[in-house]
């Protein structure tokens, strides 16, 4: 799993460089989300990266920790954590 989440977040990145707009339409905008309308703002900034640096960042702390922490909890415990302390 840690590998499909280094490919989604590199995939999703492109497609930023390539359309800006997509960083505008699932960036986090906390009125948007608490009044309901856009509640996927929640989950999509964890896949946003603001830059070449923060991608790098971020993939290379995946990839170092991913496995381990994968390993230890299990996949559903992993994803699930990825996803919730992204949320948080």
């Amino acid at each position: 799993l840690t590998s499909k989440l280094l490919a989604s977040n590199i995939a999703l990145f492109a497609i930023q460089v390539f359309n800006p707009a997509v960083t505008q339409l699932g960036a986090k905008v906390s009125d948007l989300i608490l009044s309901g309308k856009e509640l996927h703002r929640l989950v999509t900034p964890i896949f946003l990266h603001g830059g070449v640096g923060h991608l790098a960042v971020n993939s290379y702390s995946l990839y170092n920790l991913g496995p381990q922490v994968e390993s230890l909890f299990g996949g559903t415990r992993f994803v699930a954590t990825y996803l919730l302390s992204g949320v948080a």
